[in-house]
């Protein structure tokens, strides 16, 4: 059952536009935010879907050096935690945002049981996130949780010239 629903997704995956719906909410992430492993698109940035996948949690979602190519600068991706994770971009993923120069890097996920979307957007001409503070804020999430994460991208957006928004389902 779970080989069908991945299946399922990946193609439907291939069928979808990133065109936002009213809510903000892209229909890719209706779709992965129940799959029990991460799963992930990409669109390049004439809202072209180049690539798609799902894998297993533990491994992640990678996306291929010559996909990267053809999003670095312009592009989008999106990706879901599956529960039990962490509802908000992890520090690995700001770091992974800011080394592919994503346009735009979401992740959706259930936050109490809500549908939650993370968006970081490049608003200047470069991601100016330095590494160090993005692993110390990992370090304080061990021992704070996810909702500190949420401030404390807060604040490192109001810092270094990005935009991070979250909306509800």
């Amino acid at each position: 059952m779970k080989r069908l629903t991945l299946i399922l997704i990946l193609t439907i995956c291939s069928q979808v536009a990133p065109g936002r719906a009213a809510d903000g909410i892209l229909p890719i992430e209706r779709l992965i935010v129940d799959s029990p492993v991460e799963c992930g698109a990409a669109w390049d940035g004439t809202g072209q879907l180049i690539y798609s996948a799902c894998g297993p949690f533990s491994d992640r979602v990678i996306i291929p050096d010559e996909i990267m190519i053809t999003v670095v600068g312009s592009g989008t991706v999106t990706h879901n935690h599956p529960e039990p994770g962490c509802w908000t971009f992890s520090p690995g993923d700001l770091i992974f945002a800011a080394s592919a120069y994503l346009q735009e890097f979401r992740v959706v996920a259930y936050r109490n049981g809500v549908v939650t979307v993370s968006i970081l957007r490049r608003v200047a001409n470069i991601w100016k996130m330095p590494d160090g503070e993005i692993e110390a804020e990992e370090r304080r999430q061990r021992q704070s949780g996810c909702d500190y994460l949420a401030t404390a991208w807060s604040n490192l957006a109001a810092r270094y010239g990005f935009e991070y928004t979250v909306i509800h389902d």
